[in-house]
């Protein structure tokens, strides 16, 4: 059975990238959103086993993201991993 995976970024081409390399392991079925409210929807809707979530997001950044999920019964228990391209 594939695991859900659910990618929450605001770079299309990155998302591209990661579903593409999970999904062609067999192993995963990737979701992918371009923006937190979204990925919200696709969470309560699609119940993913883990959820990859960038920090920096316009409109709604990944830590608003993630409380919204926290605070949520049915997607509350899902892990979630933050992902940055932020270089300093």
């Amino acid at each position: 059975m594939r695991k859900k995976v659910l990618l929450i970024d605001d770079e299309e081409d990155f998302c591209h990238f990661v579903k593409l390399n999970l999904e062609d392991t067999g192993k995963f079925e990737v979701f992918t959103s371009g923006n937190g409210s979204e990925g919200i929807e696709i969470a309560k809707n699609e119940k993913p086993d883990i959820i990859l979530l960038d920090l920096l997001m316009p409109v709604m950044d990944g830590s608003e993201v993630a409380e919204h999920l926290l605070r949520n019964e049915p997607t509350r228990k899902i892990p979630i991993v933050f992902v940055t391209a932020l270089i300093r």
